[in-house]
């Protein structure tokens, strides 16, 4: 596949793994849109990487996913609650970035025929706290998605 001409859309973009990975992608894409819900750092990266679309918002935003996703060809779906403590003391946002945001991303993606690649973790196997349930849980849910067409696959970081 050429990159050349392709639209990447970084759910999780301003977070760590999202601001790497749209380093990654600089010159190898037509246009990358970095997705995440903090203005702030869209701000910093603009200085950083002038390159990348900023696009504000949360997964859990379904309307606001949906237009941004209208645009890509391809979806890295990076976006998370990973820290643990966070998740355990704050169980129904684990539950509704990880798990319903991946979900959100998925339906999305189904719309307009986008592959998408769920960023997994390690910590999804066998779970022993929170984040890795979550994360199990939508690792399971993107690849039941594929019953609609082989556009979902799960990776491990």
């Amino acid at each position: 596949m050429t990159w050349d001409s392709k639209t990447v859309l970084v759910t999780g973009g301003t977070g760590y793994l999202g601001q790497y990975l749209c380093k990654y992608l600089e010159g190898k894409c037509y246009k990358i849109i970095a997705f995440g819900r903090d203005p702030h750092k869209h701000e910093q990266m603009q200085r950083d990487m002038p390159y990348v679309r900023p696009f504000v918002g949360d997964v859990r935003d379904q309307q606001r996913l949906t237009m941004a996703m209208e645009e890509a060809d391809l979806c890295v779906h990076a976006a998370a609650m990973k820290s643990v403590p966070m998740c355990e003391y704050n169980p129904a946002d684990a539950h509704s970035i990880n798990a319903q945001g991946t979900l959100n991303v998925l339906n999305a993606a189904r719309k307009f025929s986008v592959p998408t690649v769920f960023i997994s973790t390690d910590k999804a196997v066998e779970p022993v706290n929170l984040y890795g349930k979550t994360k199990a849980l939508a690792e399971h849910i993107t690849l039941a998605y594929n019953s609609y067409g082989s556009l979902f696959s799960v990776v491990r970081y």
